[in-house]
């Protein structure tokens, strides 16, 4: 079975992303249940009259993380299963064309049927890296899956205790207005997310929010960046697998449908 859980925060987004992310699922060729997590207050009220989806209340304190959280509260798991995850900007704020919508289609729908029959650790999406190992709470990697949209499979999220959310990472001190950073994190990490919230030498890098927000509400976005990083990083040290939805055979048919 395929758990699809798409966190809703904007109004605007809402009814695209329920769209979008409804058609990825049936491209998959499977059987699945769709969860939606309404992340802020009275966006259940807004959805549509005939939504069939299951709605859950979220819950914001963590950002999307501790709503995919409230999301996944279950006890039915099997090992065969996976659970796809999405937050509601995945089809605005990225490119969501063609090109992207097949990479994602054959790489997940890969996995499921490599899953279903030899169940595995693994997280899929679109990885990224700064080029260098780093680490996190014991775990360590050279890459990770952007959580915009991510697979991974059961056995994964069991390794992780059914759920997500990581501890605070990073808390922000009133007193002397710095941030306080959690010792577990590399200081290559540290110097490329400070590179990504704070840095002024390029006005068209890093975060689009960075000269907009106040230093807690930057901190909030930390933990968050920090988070995603601890998925791949929890994977790779339980001995799963990082898929990249980039994957090379999959661009060469690609590739090929264009000869």
């Amino acid at each position: 079975m395929v758990y699809g859980v798409l966190l809703l925060y904007y109004d605007k987004y809402a009814i695209r992303a329920i769209h979008e992310f409804k058609l990825l699922l049936d491209k998959l060729d499977c059987g699945y249940e769709i969860t939606l997590v309404c992340n802020s207050p009275g966006l259940k009220n807004n959805l549509p009259q005939n939504c069939n989806f299951k709605i859950v209340d979220g819950d914001n304190s963590l950002w999307e993380f501790s709503g995919w959280d409230r999301g996944i509260i279950r006890d039915d798991l099997r090992d065969n299963d996976v659970i796809i995850f999405a937050n509601d900007t995945f089809c605005h704020h990225n490119y969501w064309g063609k090109y992207e919508k097949f990479i994602f289609e054959k790489q997940f729908a890969k996995l499921i049927k490599k899953n279903s029959t030899k169940p595995f650790s693994a997280i899929s999406g679109n990885v990224d890296t700064f080029g260098e190992k780093f680490s996190l709470e014991g775990c360590s990697t050279s890459g990770w899956v952007s959580t915009y949209l991510f697979l991974m499979t059961a056995t994964l999220l069991k390794q992780l205790d059914n759920k997500l959310t990581t501890r605070k990472l990073i808390n922000y001190d009133e007193i002397s207005g710095d941030l306080i950073w959690d010792d577990s994190i590399s200081e290559n990490l540290k110097k490329h997310i400070n590179n990504w919230m704070f840095s002024n030498t390029d006005a068209q890098s890093g975060w689009y929010k960075k000269d907009d927000v106040d230093l807690i509400y930057k901190s909030k976005k930390i933990q968050s960046i920090l988070n995603e990083k601890y998925l791949s990083a929890s994977c790779n040290e339980n001995g799963g697998i990082i898929y990249d939805v980039k994957d090379i055979n999959i661009l060469r048919k690609i590739r090929n449908l264009f000869r």
